[in-house]
């Protein structure tokens, strides 16, 4: 086996090329409407040694906005510096010509005046929005009767109750994943004075309006899904969204765009094996090597999707060692009610083999404290009090597996998904029931199995085989 790679991969993000659409933003703009600034008559007004000065937004570089003043001096700000001090109006909210689809230079919700807008028109339609949209929820008051709660103070206690159990009811980050496009959504609606909640048709000409200017299907399905889950929260039907009028844009995008969806692979039992010796229990091992050598295992042992790997840790009531199985618990997972779970890693009844348990107990006397999955450096250095993002993790894991000897064409068939599909293919294998293979992976419906069941290609051709011919 090669030596262990003196550093990490390197998880440095790269510039893209310079293509003519780069060049493009990289010019310098001095008319037109560019994030929804007017350039030329936009006023922002900044304040500076407790004086206002009133300045106007004269020209746009990528990322920069350049600030011309009256005194005659000027500045640059990105669209997050601009935002808080933009002179914005309740016309400039409704006006058609400002609305705009990407918000990575310029969030709306970061301008006051827009928030205030928008509060508004939700309040107009007693419209209610998940909190993590806002800095608190647009509460439902329309429909609810004076009489019916025996004073105010009653009726907002309970109101703000029942905005902690909307944010609850969902993964958090399902309601972060539905933030800007339902908030695209809305301020669609409202720049088109269209009533809460629109009917069947209009719902379509929103679709319709995306599918046109963007031009992909991921902006026109995440519209519906926002549009969906809107009405869901707030007591309206949405049936009538999945009709085929409101499909047609969805369909026809899908159909326009479809492309070979195929699943990664799933680490097998061998290639956890190997990683683990060459990465955890070689003399050469380092504190990043060892960090996410156990990382994977880990993983791959306990059926982890990235997003509950990424939040195992090392502090004593988050990881207990008891003499024959390790325990972590997670602060939350994807589905709410599994909150809390105990997941054992049982030491192998094998004495002679060793095991992700054994790993474990080097990095639980090694780190102690923090992330399962630190951030690491380029240069090697190891920080459990950051974890490692989801491209960076699919970089390390692709590396350990060219590493131990597979391909460069091989590799790049694995990904996050790759631990927890190869997990449970494993245990299916090894005759573990469907009921506990779930309970284990933290789902409910048995047929996520099906999905997540990678055969091995000596399974799959012994099943064409034993067809004939």
């Amino acid at each position: 086996m090669p030596s262990l790679p003196l550093l990490p991969p390197d998880v440095s993000l790269s510039r893209p090329p310079a293509n003519s659409a780069s060049r493009l933003s990289r010019q310098r703009l001095t008319v037109g409407i560019v994030h929804g600034i007017r350039l030329g008559s936009t006023l922002v007004q900044r304040t500076f040694n407790g004086r206002p000065y009133i300045g106007t937004v004269s020209s746009f570089r990528h990322p920069w906005f350049k600030i011309s003043y009256t005194d005659g001096d000027a500045e640059d700000l990105d669209g997050s510096q601009l935002a808080a001090h933009l002179v914005y109006s309740t016309d400039d909210f409704y006006d058609q010509s400002r609305f705009f689809y990407d918000f990575s230079v310029v969030h709306p919700a970061s301008i006051p005046q827009w928030r205030s807008a928008m509060s508004d028109f939700c309040t107009m339609h007693g419209l209610r929005l998940p909190s993590p949209w806002f800095q608190g929820a647009v509460a439902l008051r329309r429909g609810i009767s004076s009489n019916a709660f025996q004073c105010k103070s009653e009726l907002t206690a309970l109101q703000t109750q029942l905005n902690r159990f909307v944010a609850s009811s969902r993964a958090p980050r399902t309601w972060r994943n539905l933030r800007n496009p339902g908030l695209r959504v809305l301020w669609f609606f409202a720049t088109r004075r269209v009533p809460l909640p629109p009917s069947a048709e209009e719902a379509a000409l929103l679709l319709t309006y995306f599918a046109t200017t963007r031009d992909n299907t991921g902006a026109v399905s995440t519209a519906l899904n926002a549009l969906t889950a809107l009405c869901e929260l707030n007591g309206w039907r949405s049936d009538i969204y999945h009709a085929r009028l409101t499909l047609a844009p969805v369909d026809a995008m899908r159909r326009l765009h479809r492309t070979q969806t195929k699943k990664s692979e799933g680490l097998r039992t061998d290639h956890v094996a190997s990683i683990l010796d060459a990465y955890v229990f070689t003399t050469a091992a380092s504190t990043w090597s060892l960090a996410i050598g156990t990382a994977i295992g880990i993983g791959f042992k306990l059926l982890l999707r990235y997003d509950d790997l990424r939040r195992c840790r090392w502090d004593d009531g988050f990881c207990d060692v008891f003499p024959l199985h390790i325990r972590f618990y997670l602060d939350g997972r994807k589905n709410n009610q599994y909150r809390g779970n105990m997941l054992d890693i049982a030491i192998p009844s094998d004495p002679k083999l060793r095991g992700v348990y054994h790993a474990c107990l080097i990095a639980k006397r090694t780190f102690k404290t923090g992330f399962v999955l630190p951030s690491i450096s380029a240069h090697g250095g190891v920080d459990t009090n950051r974890y490692m993002d989801y491209s960076d993790f699919v970089k390390f894991l692709r590396s350990a597996l060219r590493h131990i000897g597979l391909p460069d064409d091989e590799v790049r068939r694995y990904a996050g998904q790759s631990m927890r599909s190869g997990g449970a293919t494993a245990a299916a294998m090894s005759g573990l029931s469907p009921a506990e293979i779930c309970h284990l992976a933290g789902v409910k419906d048995v047929d996520w199995l099906s999905y997540y069941n990678r055969n091995h290609l000596s399974s799959r051709l012994r099943a064409s085989r034993a067809v004939g011919l």
